[in-house]
């Protein structure tokens, strides 16, 4: 035999060998079922009595962070390749009645008793338990497409005002509104839908909670009513009595005109008035005015912001001096200035402000008691008395 032949001969005699090796081994292993010693990982722990806390007021935080179960384990190769996926782990909150940080034990079960614990390789973990938040949160409509269609305005009304949450401290504190979705792109008609919503924190960004929440409803049912739109200017007053206190002048509006929806154009307001009935200061120069509709009209903006001037009024009683109008003949007057009580800013209570006057015409030559019609030159000051002359005309 060549010597060519004779390394490929051996070369294929190894080969075999190996393969004979191989299969002699895995008869071996599956007739002689050898005992084995194996370690479990990444067992998902169970925490039992977590809904029992939840009822108590306390809830399991940051679960998803805590480590998984390990154990090492002994038994033979059948049992274990029979039962290894049935080994659980858990660990028991239900001796925890109060938030705060906890060491507990972790607790394992073997599927048979075939099968041992060699080593626990995580024996206990930490757990925090916070208090359960709950609060009521309100309802916010975000419209898409509002502006789309320039001739229509959309009013969307929630069937609820608000959504109650619960759940763990962190969480719940993060969350301000519940925030619905609402598009109007299409709509013709009024018509009622459900929709789902979203828990948002103040920026109407969706807080995802680490930990347990529930909420008391899971959709919304939204009135959805079709007006049409008008364009109309805005004005805001002030109460009577204001005026009595405060000098009050409006020197800006966040806007000066408001979209409003109506059912029928002809009969629909051509501005809206509103009356500002908030506390004003000297102190304060921008207001919250709340924007209320006229009955049958629709105004999605609840409110605008006024920017004014307030000054506090006070009282003074000046002497001012009687001027007398339309005399043609010669006369004597007393007194010749008169005492008149002014209500308005301090800076303004002067005489430069005020003017009294006497008219004489008509009145024959005598002894007359002539009313002054006193009369304030600044809107801001009022006249609070009248005053009496006596005139002779000779």
């Amino acid at each position: 035999m060549s010597e060519p032949k004779k390394v490929e001969h051996k070369l294929l005699l190894q080969i075999l060998s190996v393969l004979v090796a191989i299969v002699i081994w895995f008869v071996i292993l599956y007739t002689e079922n050898p005992a084995l010693e194996v370690t479990i990982s990444d067992i998902r722990i169970q925490y039992t009595g977590e809904s029992q806390l939840f009822e108590d007021g306390l809830i399991l935080v940051d679960k998803a962070e805590l480590p998984a179960a390990s154990v090492e384990v002994r038994g033979s190769r059948s049992d274990l390749m029979d039962s290894m996926n049935e080994i659980t782990a858990s660990v028991d909150l239900s001796n925890i009645t109060a938030a705060g940080e906890y060491r507990l034990p972790v607790n394992y079960e073997l599927p048979t008793g075939s099968i041992y614990i060699n080593r626990k390789r995580l024996n206990a973990v930490t757990v925090t338990v916070e208090n359960v938040e709950e609060k009521d949160v309100p309802v916010q409509i975000l419209q898409i497409g509002a502006d789309k269609d320039k001739t229509k305005i959309i009013q969307s009304v929630p069937e609820v005002d608000k959504v109650h949450v619960r759940g763990a401290k962190s969480d719940v504190d993060q969350i301000e509104r519940a925030l619905v979705s609402v598009d109007v792109t299409t709509l013709e008609e009024h018509n009622t839908q459900k929709y789902s919503f979203i828990l948002a924190d103040g920026n109407d960004t969706q807080v995802t909670p680490v930990n347990e929440l529930v909420t008391d409803i899971e959709v919304i049912s939204i009135q959805n009513n079709v007006f049409l739109r008008k364009t109309v200017p805005l004005s805001v007053t002030f109460p009577e009595a204001v005026f009595e206190e405060y000098a009050v002048h409006i020197e800006s509006l966040s806007k000066t005109e408001l979209d409003i929806g109506v059912a029928d154009l002809e009969g629909a307001p051509d501005q809206i008035e509103v009356e500002y009935n908030g506390s004003l200061s000297e102190d304060t120069d921008t207001y919250t005015v709340e924007l209320t509709a006229p009955e049958g009209v629709y105004i999605p903006d609840e409110s605008v912001e006024m920017k004014a001037s307030v000054t506090k009024k006070t009282v003074q009683t000046l002497d001012v001096p009687v001027e007398v109008i339309n005399s043609s003949s010669t006369y004597s007057l007393a007194p010749a200035s008169v005492s008149i009580t002014l209500r308005g800013p301090a800076d303004k209570l002067n005489t430069d402000n005020v003017k009294a006057t006497a008219d004489l015409s008509g009145l024959p030559a005598g002894v007359h008691s002539v009313s002054v019609d006193v009369q304030s030159n600044d809107v801001d000051v009022a006249v609070l008395n009248g005053a009496m002359v006596t005139v002779t005309i000779y």
